[in-house]
């Protein structure tokens, strides 16, 4: 589950656990209990990395039952579960439940007999924890290559026992699996002592835990991650949709309060107002006849316009033809004064001279300007 690194000539040395089962166990008079078991086979490994990627290894024949590899095997402690730490004379005593008799080629698996002195683990075998894990070492040759059809990266070389654990069923459930549960290879210093625990944090706090245990708390982490950005997605769609809401209350309140002001006594009346001076200023250019009821002040003032300039503003911008309209209003208007106050002045000298022949008003006009001509000589 867990390698050292270190450099043997292009090799490098690395610790390895791999799943066998136990057969046809038999309890013994003082209650130990001895029992068959493959250890392990030859074949392609598949080794899963922290990253979650393959890492193939090949565990060929020859250096699976090479007669140095099998006697390291010979009498290696049996454990409940894998220690935290390859054994050694220190800190055996504290592991060792049993031991492993002389192993052996059977075919292509390596089998032997293991004797459990420990009741505890005696009856955790009768329970059902059936399976056995192999603890050794080994120096990988990164020389990928193919065999039966299997690719694999490397190849395991110089197999070097260290122990022998009682596990419970991994995921293989076959006569040898090629890993324990949670397999995979992590590189570290080889000065350090590598342990079968990871690291993790939980609530900011690190835990040291199996890999089995670390690899379930991540995807648990990572679950709870998932379902929180999407609530916080949830809610950020909720927050959105509640501003387009209150945003179409608003309007909706103003339209309302628009609508009211429109129809208020008071509004009405300067509507009215308004439309009775627009209608009048209109008439200014297209006659004091024209049918202006109902008709829009645009469509009204495209019209007088079109009467007083022979101009089409229908392209126009409301803006520029109300302007337009304005500017034609006041001049009909001053034109219309101007000449009311010629008339009013006409009247007067008709009155005056008792004639109202136009060669009176022609007599009147050549005296006016005599009597100017006198004035400004003087």
């Amino acid at each position: 589950m867990f390698e050292d690194l270190v450099n043997h000539g292009g090799c490098m040395t690395v610790k390895r656990y791999d799943v066998g089962e136990l057969r046809s166990p038999q309890r013994l008079d003082n209650g130990w209990l001895r029992a068959e078991a493959y250890l392990t086979r030859v074949g392609v490994f598949v080794y899963r990395n922290p990253d979650g990627t393959e890492f193939r290894e090949y565990r060929p024949p020859d250096e699976v039952f090479k007669a140095d590899s099998l006697d390291t095997f010979a009498l290696v402690p049996v454990t409940d579960d894998h220690p935290s730490e390859l054994l050694t004379a220190e800190n055996t005593i504290k592991f060792q439940k049993g031991t492993v008799e002389a192993p052996s080629q059977d075919g292509d698996k390596v089998r032997s007999r293991l004797l459990v002195t420990d009741a505890d683990l005696v009856s955790k075998l009768q329970g059902g924890k059936v399976q056995v894990s192999c603890g050794y070492e080994c120096e990988l040759d990164h020389t990928p290559g193919e065999i039966n059809g299997e690719r694999y990266d490397a190849i395991q070389r110089n197999i070097r026992g260290n122990h022998v654990a009682i596990v419970s069923r991994g995921r293989a459930g076959s006569d040898i699996s090629v890993r324990l549960d949670g397999a995979c290879m992590i590189p570290q210093d080889p000065k350090q002592e590598q342990t079968m625990e990871e690291t993790i944090k939980v609530g900011g706090i690190e835990f040291k835990v199996a890999p089995e245990l670390a690899q379930a708390i991540r995807n648990d982490q990572a679950a709870a991650a998932k379902v929180t950005a999407e609530r916080d997605a949830s809610a950020e769609a909720s927050e959105k949709l509640q501003a387009k809401l209150d945003s179409a209350q608003e309007e909706l309140e103003k339209e309302r309060s628009a609508r009211k002001d429109a129809t208020s006594p008071e509004r009405v009346a300067e509507l009215v107002k308004a439309r009775v001076e627009f209608e009048t200023r209109a008439r200014t250019l297209l006659g004091p006849d024209a049918d202006l009821a109902g008709r829009p002040e645009r469509d009204v003032q495209i019209e007088a316009l079109a009467k007083v300039s022979k101009a089409d503003l229908s392209d126009r911008t409301d803006d520029y033809v109300s302007a337009r309209f304005d500017a034609a209003v006041e001049s009909a208007e001053a034109t219309s004064a101007a000449e009311a106050d010629l008339n009013a002045t006409s009247t007067v000298a008709k009155a005056d001279s008792g004639d109202s022949s136009d060669d009176a008003r022609a007599r009147m006009i050549k005296d006016q300007a005599s009597a100017w001509q006198v004035d400004a000589g003087n």
